[in-house]
């Protein structure tokens, strides 16, 4: 009982809906989890002793289980998540979010082992530690132990939104003197720690321990967590998988793999670059939004589109909130590829299920942005700046006043669900209406598919 209290963290959940007030709790667990999810329930509603609060448990989230599900929340006028499982903390609600990661038993000692392996002869290189979500509640420990032989090992932190309770809630007044004394300086300490946090580089949910990408080129990158986790892929894609070593504490026998020779990397990588190609040859372009960031949104939008127009090719906006394969399928007719503003960490490692290829916003600048060549990375938080907006506006008028000049008379048709329902026409059955003698009715056959009453036996 004990062991499911401390896996599940409940006497966490408990304070924070406690702290929070909430009355209707929406608990998003992966498949993976679900089997758990009426004994977490029963737990919890044991521990709170109030009838008030209510569950709910999405078993079927209309997001990827990464990302926090806010439709499936409001449905049922939920005040409040708790979200198990791997995350890619790139979600921001508007209610408050509790992530809680079930953690995997590591060897501390094994790690060591690991690293003094690796690193024998260059104990004072500068490294980067990345590691999955699984790891976090005893990354601490491990750093510690780590740093006594490697000292310039840095490692990133898990970027997680703590509101004022729960800060309050880790404050514990009941102190003696010099207690007290130690655990203000060390509050100070932490204040002035998140204040360079704030000027540190954040990528996927993960605070850098460096103000400049630059700086990332001078480090060895280190992954310590699943060879396969999602997160990890995604660094290799932005970062180049040449820099990365993967170390997986749930291996039998602990030893570095680098990334880039791993097969499911290979994989990943041939595909995107089929992707960038296909995306070259496209006429039809959808832009499909499916984040809750207006104003991020609209600049990358805006960007894509003068893009598109600039390669004299078409695009269309199309807003869906939650991306489906289904509501995909209802644009297959019109659009050749998709290009999805949203959870990058899912489009890139799921498309099977989707009728049409799926890109992100900077796969699709590599295809059409002639200044660009592939070097293996992807950036996955690509985000377009004034200027590069700027400099697609004055390409493109000047491009428009050429065609305006050759083609003064000539219709220009920009919105492409206009331009194709122009040209398309619908055929159904033929009606010849009064054409056909009409006749008296007649018996039809009867009988089973593989023999009617009125054919002849063979056998």
């Amino acid at each position: 009982m004990e062991n499911f209290d401390e896996q599940f963290s409940i006497t966490k959940t408990v304070e924070f809906i406690k702290k929070n007030k909430s009355t209707r709790v929406v608990l998003q667990l992966p498949p993976k989890l679900l089997q758990f999810s009426y004994k977490i329930e029963k737990h919890l509603k044991k521990a709170l002793q109030d009838d008030k609060i209510s569950f709910f448990i999405l078993a079927g989230a209309s997001t990827r289980n990464c990302c926090i599900d806010t439709v499936s929340s409001a449905r049922v006028f939920g005040d409040l998540i708790v979200h198990y499982g791997h995350s890619c903390l790139s979600s921001a609600a508007q209610i408050p979010i509790l992530n809680i990661f079930i953690p995997t038993k590591i060897s501390i000692q094994n790690i060591i082992s690991a690293f003094e392996t690796e690193f024998s002869t260059q104990k004072a290189k500068q490294m980067i530690l990345f590691y999955s979500t699984e790891v976090e509640n005893s990354i601490s420990g491990l750093i510690l132990q780590l740093n006594k032989t490697f000292p310039n090992l840095k490692r990133t932190f898990l970027n997680l939104q703590k509101n004022e309770e729960e800060k309050e809630k880790e404050q514990k007044p009941e102190k003696k003197e010099k207690e007290q004394e130690l655990e203000e300086k060390k509050e100070k300490e932490e204040v002035k720690e998140k204040e360079k946090e704030k000027e540190n580089l954040k990528i996927f949910g993960r605070i850098l321990p460096i103000t400049d990408i630059t700086q990332l080129t001078k480090n060895q990158l280190i992954w310590l967590g699943s060879s396969t986790n999602p997160t990890l892929f995604s660094l290799a894609l932005t970062f180049g998988a040449g820099n990365i070593l993967v170390l997986d504490p749930e291996k039998e026998y602990l030893e570095f793999e680098k990334m880039e020779r791993t097969q499911p990397m290979r994989r990943i990588l041939m595909k995107r670059y089929a992707l960038i190609e296909k995306a070259k040859k496209s006429e039809n372009i959808g832009i499909v939004v499916g984040t809750t960031n207006p104003e991020k949104d609209l600049q990358i939008v805006k960007y894509l589109q003068l893009l598109i127009k600039n390669s004299k090719k078409k695009s269309q906006v199309i807003s869906m909130g939650v991306v489906k394969s289904l509501k995909l399928g209802n644009f297959v007719h019109d659009l050749d590829i998709f290009v999805v503003i949203g959870c990058n960490e899912s489009i890139i490692l799921d498309q099977s299920d989707y009728y049409r290829s799926v890109l992100v916003p900077d796969e699709l600048d590599l295809a059409l942005n002639h200044d660009r060549e592939w070097d293996g990375t992807i950036n996955l938080s690509f985000y377009p700046n004034n200027d590069m907006i700027a400099n697609l506006e004055k390409k493109l008028k000047q491009s428009l006043d050429l065609i305006i000049i050759e083609q003064q008379n000539q219709k220009q048709i920009d919105n492409l669900i206009i331009s194709r329902s122009e040209t398309r026409s619908f055929k159904g059955l033929e009606t010849r209406l009064g054409e056909n003698k009409v006749t008296q009715i007649e018996e039809g056959l009867s009988g089973r598919a593989s023999q009617y009453q009125d054919e002849i036996d063979l056998n």
